[in-house]
């Protein structure tokens, strides 16, 4: 059993899949396992995936086509390591990534997963900026719980990273996955969920490197407050009794977060209607209907 699965999975991704598995092959930790998870790609990137012979990258294909939450969750089933490493197969990881993430996990029992600083870059790869969670970290990591997350996040922004950014313990994903009802803030939910079991292990240094472009799925969903709309479904679950969430976050936290929500999907429809987008306009001014009912409630 490997230490260490680092899963891609990807999509039509032929000008980029190729740098995403040379980073997850280049890592100074040597106790891994490849898997490129394709999803029935059509425009080459199979043919890209096959040029890399490393004995420990391998190839699923999934048949038939899944989606993206599907596709991600069907990483969590194969991957065979103790701990997982998602790449996004238009991100990077750099070298000492995987090394450093997972001799935190290993130093850090109780923590279910763990993450990093991370860049934005383009499409080219040139340097946009850098994301903290914390200001002040030491070097060898530090642990971080759920309600240090809500107080430098509001739960509005994820702070912590994408799933090219964090690494998973595989033992505490137990009965959890990532949820296709939550398209833009799936892996959000995922940390939050994480983290009501236990904290995770945060470190100063730049690990990954997360790529902004059109064809990526935040571009794709620019004209609707997609994000707005997932949040205010995510505050219904830590409202609700019968969920795992209930009890994790202040009532408080999750009025603030559902009057962010608001602010932002209606700022967004009047974006459409000053481009005389109707259709975005109708579907954002009923996420605003929903953040005003989670205020009223």
């Amino acid at each position: 059993m490997p230490r260490v699965s680092i899963c891609i999975p990807t999509y039509n991704r032929r000008g980029l899949v190729g740098r995403a598995i040379e980073s997850a092959l280049t890592q100074s930790e040597t106790d891994i396992e490849v898997i490129l998870a394709d999803d029935g790609s059509t425009d080459g990137t199979l043919e890209v995936a096959a040029a890399y012979t490393d004995r420990r990258f391998r190839i699923e294909k999934n048949e038939p086509h899944l989606g993206l939450a599907a596709n991600f969750n069907r990483c969590l089933e194969i991957a065979q390591g103790e701990y997982v490493k998602f790449l996004c197969d238009d991100d990077l990881i750099y070298p000492d990534a995987v090394a450093r993430l997972a001799d935190g996990l290993d130093r850090f029992p109780e923590a279910t997963f763990a993450t990093s600083a991370w860049n934005w870059i383009d499409a080219d790869g040139a340097l946009l900026r850098t994301t903290r969670l914390l200001r002040n970290a030491p070097p060898g990591g530090t642990l971080v719980d759920l309600r240090q997350i809500v107080a430098a996040s509001w739960l509005y922004r994820n702070r912590i990273g994408n799933p090219s950014d964090v690494l998973l313990r595989k033992s505490a994903l137990t009965r959890l996955h990532f949820n296709e009802k939550y398209p833009q803030m799936m892996d959000w939910y995922l940390w939050l969920r994480l983290l009501k079991r236990g904290p995770l292990v945060y470190f100063p240094q730049v690990l990954s490197a997360m790529r902004t472009h059109e064809a990526s799925l935040s571009a794709r969903n620019r004209p609707l407050a997609q994000s707005a709309s997932d949040l205010v479904n995510i505050s219904t679950e830590f409202a609700d009794p019968g969920s795992e969430l209930h009890g994790a976050v202040g009532n408080f936290a999750l009025k603030r977060l559902q009057l962010l929500c608001f602010i932002r999907a209606f700022q967004i429809a009047l974006g459409n209607a000053g481009r005389r987008d109707w259709p975005p306009v109708r579907r954002n001014l009923g996420i605003v209907k929903s953040a005003l009912k989670g205020l009223a409630s």
